[in-house]
């Protein structure tokens, strides 16, 4: 079971935490990837090579100002788990209402924007 994950509704609730609370954090948050992705076929290598990367540019800028490009959609799950979307992480390459679309081209959101480049075939909000 997850202990801060769960907790972690956008990225100002990772300014409360200290180190040793990041370094949980992204330790669940591969967890996470590991479980969800064994669960659907999807390239999960370069998630996992991002998760302390993404942790580490959400403390330190703002997206609702700034702006992010991933090299590849399938970079963006990290940015997913700490933006609010936890909760429906197992919905991801799924089909249907509140499902989390899988790899995106451009995703626009409310307070954040976040785009991943991929191979153009699939698009949806992130």
């Amino acid at each position: 079971m997850h202990r801060i994950l769960p907790k972690i509704e956008g990225p100002e609730d990772l300014k409360l935490l200290d180190n040793q609370e990041l370094e949980l954090l992204c330790q669940e948050m591969r967890d996470e990837l590991v479980r969800v992705l064994s669960l659907r076929p999807a390239h999960f290598a370069s998630n996992l090579g991002v998760v302390e990367l993404c942790v580490a540019l959400h403390l330190s800028y703002d997206f609702s100002k700034d702006r992010i490009i991933w090299d590849t959609g399938h970079q963006i799950y990290p940015h997913k788990l700490i933006t609010g979307r936890y909760r429906n992480f197992d919905t991801i390459r799924t089909k249907g209402e509140g499902a989390i679309v899988g790899a995106v081209v451009l995703c626009y959101e409310d307070r954040l924007v976040g785009v991943g480049i991929c191979d153009g075939q699939r698009a949806g909000k992130c």
